[in-house]
């Protein structure tokens, strides 16, 4: 017998391969006992604790992956099964699924295997959600089995779809650096045969940084400022936000010689670390094409670290 229940599911499973969640299925009037009986009876298929799916619906890798995205909500689809999504060459659908998750949380899953990473921004492609690609490609870097000729064309398909810049895989591929993540060599090496790019003018990276972080939900941004354990050395901070004790670099030099300054940049961000100060590095490319996201990181960042006497008075 059809109920609203059913029906408001049949709304959720058109949309996403025939699958829906346990909390869709809540959402829809559908008690613990309700789904338990019609998943006893046949109607509704369990694929997981959390995702259930109608048997009407074929059960193809296409549904898999959207079983995959409604079980880890907060995570992104990654790696070969990413790459199939996103359709790069030479990466078709595969049997196996990968997922990441944000490290501070955890998930358990017969449908995927699931690791922890804070390379992580997900992207909604229908109801699916895949990491972003560059990230994708910064993976299939790492991963056994991917060729440099893959990887190369992978690199080259990004672009050619608009699904990612050079100029973002230089700036992605300096921060891996800086955390020296696997796969990382083989990027710089692929980025130096396509060249090595211009710098940016600090001038237009200030702007462009100023424009992103000097928003009224955030402190004021000292421009050159002194290193406060060292007023007296003759560099300057490119930014601080004093009262969180946070300092913001920006790096508008080509990619190749920001990974040569990358040991110095480290020493100086421990002498901040050992003064009680946190170091946001940024290079131009993301603070123009991801200022929203950097924003909302930065914001966090901040409000985990003003002193309560500022959040008292904000309180007021």
């Amino acid at each position: 017998m059809q109920t609203s229940i059913d029906e408001g599911v049949a709304v959720w499973a058109a949309r996403q391969m025939g699958c829906f969640s346990v909390a869709q299925a809540r959402r829809a009037g559908a008690s613990p006992q309700f789904i338990c009986r019609r998943v006893g009876s046949g109607r509704w298929r369990r694929l997981d604790a959390r995702v259930l799916a109608l048997p009407s619906h074929p059960h193809t890798w296409d549904q898999r992956a959207v079983a995959v995205s409604l079980t880890a909500p907060v995570g992104a689809i990654t790696g070969r099964p990413g790459a199939a999504l996103l359709g790069f060459p030479g990466f078709p659908p595969a049997v196996g699924f990968e997922v990441s998750i944000p490290p501070t949380t955890s998930l358990r899953t017969p449908l995927a295997r699931v690791r922890r990473s804070i390379w992580l921004q997900p992207v909604a492609r229908g109801p699916v959600r895949v990491n972003r690609p560059a990230l994708v490609v910064a993976q299939l870097a790492g991963t056994p089995g991917v060729s440099d000729v893959m990887l190369r064309h992978v690199v080259e398909d990004l672009v050619a779809r608009d699904l990612g810049t050079w100029d973002e895989l230089r700036d992605l591929t300096v921060r891996l650096s800086g955390r020296r993540v696997r796969g990382a060599p083989r990027l710089v090496a692929l980025l130096e045969q396509q060249g090595d790019g211009g710098g940016v003018p600090m001038s237009a990276l200030e702007r462009a940084m100023n424009d992103t972080f000097g928003v009224p939900g955030l402190p004021p941004l000292r421009w050159q400022r002194p290193f406060p354990w060292r007023p007296a050395a003759p560099q300057r901070l490119d930014a601080l936000i004093e009262p969180a004790k946070v300092i913001l670099e920006g790096d508008g030099r080509a990619w190749h010689a920001r990974l040569e300054q990358m040991g110095i940049d480290r020493r100086r961000d421990r002498e901040a670390l050992a003064h009680g100060y946190v170091v946001a590095r940024y290079g131009y490319h993301e603070v123009r094409d991801d200022g929203p996201a950097l924003l909302a990181e930065l914001t966090a960042i901040v409000a985990d670290r003003m002193p309560p006497e500022y959040l008292r008075v904000d309180a007021r």
